[in-house]
């Protein structure tokens, strides 16, 4: 426990690199209960210098003794500044620009670029021209007086020797930017149109030759040490025993980079690349964790964040139960409880799948979006589901109560979105949906609609109490087994289920069940639902 961290976030100390790899979790809890467990997140801190060190690129204030400026009309031109390679002695990682404000009066620049020199001409080159943002992507920033503004972190790598240009634009409107005296030209600039963006300056004309200069010779110019960094981290992998599970990851710093993979904690012999294979699996190795410590000659060594092994057991695939609606005292052995971020359940919106029979994870997430959460509602008007009938009772019966309520907030135009990732490219699957409202059946019916699926077949209930033949004659749900959607009676004690079977998720592994309004009188529905969802793999 973290004496005072009781708020939905929680910011450390100063951190230091032995601390890199501690995890940190939350325990959220309300009147209801009980208290639900995040998942644990890694801490991966790098050395200092790792992340780029600035470089001072304009430093107004330095431009004429007093910071006093001539605001004769010099505005509205292109500056390029040259970053002399003299004064870049170390190769390194993506570096920041500084820009330092005058003593009194404020600047803009904007269309901030940096290029590598051509020879010694005004010419930069077109491979290396990297544009500069601020405050995460502005192109553009006002530099107090006074004051200093450093960019976003750049992809430019300083080349210790090589001059760069920096180059930008002074919009019209403003005191002009630049240093009166001088016998050195070292910053050229153009009138009348934005030029920040061109590489080459052989042939332009500069309408004015007097020595607007910045000496660089007196700036700082450094460059990162090129420690080892992590951009990349691993991810979780779920694999079928005994398939093999492959673990990578993304790195940065000045090569030669070295790699040492650990299981446990526990170093792995010979495992010294980005990536690492594992030994044919079996269902006991579910749950161990990898992670891999980075280095090279500059260091320190960085550890990445754990990636967590899923061991699923061979053949048969799995069968998970999800409910919507769960309150305290229902059924939860084996099954997961992920609902509507809205509402205040304490329960979460997003997670892994669990199989019914071992426990274990599917490798599947589930994520939930719209709605609403509510507690256990027992208004004689809107009750939860008890799926004791027909189809509901023989999926749900002595796995899912579904007798908490789950709303669609009462709006006609509010759906609940059920996304399925991870799914197997090469398997197929049966998804089954069960809600119930205890009145108003067809006034206030939901459509439950299957999408991003390759293919499937539609094998929900069909109703034979249907009262409405005139818009849903025969009383049938559904169209037949190629129709992407099922409706469901909100009055649903024969226990009809919307369910697709035979589905193909595609390459991407996705697929999404949404749930929307299909009632006859939108203005009466309310669309409070108790719950479930069935997932197998077939």
């Amino acid at each position: 426990t973290i004496p005072g961290a009781t708020s939905a976030s929680y910011t450390t100390p100063p951190t230091t690199t032995a601390q890199s790899g501690d995890t940190f979790a939350v325990v959220v809890n309300n009147a209801v209960g009980p208290p639900v467990t995040s998942a644990q997140a890694t801490l991966t801190v790098n050395a200092s210098g790792g992340g780029g060190t600035p470089v001072m690129a304009w430093s107004a204030a330095a431009q004429m003794p007093g910071g006093s400026w001539s605001n004769s009309g010099f505005d509205n031109r292109t500056f390029r500044v040259l970053l002399k390679g003299s004064a870049i002695t170390a190769t390194g990682a993506p570096v920041q620009v500084t820009f330092r404000g005058r003593t009194s009066g404020n600047y803009t620049v904007q269309n901030v670029k940096l290029v590598q020199r051509d020879g010694a001409t005004l010419n930069g080159l077109d491979s290396t021209l990297q544009t500069v943002t601020f405050n995460g992507g502005a192109s553009s920033v006002t530099v107090p007086a006074g004051g200093t503004v450093t960019s976003d972190p750049i992809a430019f790598t300083l080349t210790a020797g090589q001059d760069v240009f920096l180059t930008f634009w002074a919009p019209p409107g403003q005191g002009g930017v630049y240093r009166t005296g001088g016998t050195s030209i070292t910053t050229w600039f153009i009138t009348g149109t934005d030029q920040s963006g061109v590489i080459d300056w052989g042939g332009l004309t500069i309408t004015d030759t007097r020595p607007y200069i910045y000496d660089t010779e007196l700036m700082t110019v450094g460059a990162t040490s090129g420690a080892p960094a992590i951009t990349t981290q691993p991810s979780n992998v779920t694999v079928t025993a005994p398939a093999t599970a492959t673990f990578t990851v993304g790195a940065t710093g000045t090569a030669p980079l070295t790699y040492q993979w650990r299981r446990n904690g526990t170093t792995i012999p010979g495992a010294t690349s980005a990536s690492y294979t594992t030994p044919p699996t079996t269902t006991a190795q579910s749950g161990d964790t990898f992670a891999v410590v980075v280095n090279n000659a500059v260091g320190p060594p960085v550890t990445s964040a754990q990636a967590t092994l899923t061991v699923q057991p061979p053949g048969g695939g799995f069968t998970a139960y999800n409910d919507l609606a769960w309150g305290t005292g229902q059924l939860e052995t084996n099954i997961t409880k992920i609902t509507s971020p809205v509402g205040g359940s304490g329960l979460p919106s997003t997670g892994l799948l669990k199989d019914f029979t071992t426990g274990l994870d599917t490798g599947v997430t589930m994520t939930v979006a719209g709605g609403s959460f509510d507690p256990i509602n027992t208004d004689a008007e809107i009750v939860g589901a008890n799926p004791t009938t027909g189809d509901a009772f023989t999926i749900f019966d002595g796995k899912v109560n579904g007798q908490g309520v789950l709303s669609y907030i009462n709006d006609v135009n509010n759906s609940l979105v059920l996304t399925f990732t991870g799914l197997t490219p090469s398997k197929r699957y049966d998804l089954a949906f069960f809600a119930h409202r205890d009145a108003n059946g067809w006034d206030r019916a939901s459509l439950v609609t299957l999408s991003k699926q390759v293919g499937f077949t539609n094998t929900s209930s069909v109703a034979a109490d249907n009262p409405d033949t005139v818009n849903y004659p025969g009383g049938v749900l559904f169209t037949g087994p190629t129709s992407p959607s099922t409706r469901l009676p909100a009055d649903n004690d024969n226990g009809y289920v919307a369910r697709f079977s035979n589905i193909d998720p595609g390459s991407d592994g996705t697929v999404v069940l949404t749930i929307s309004f299909a009632g006859n009188v939108p203005s009466q529905y309310l669309g409070k639902y108790g719950s479930a969802i069935r997932l197998m793999e077939q």
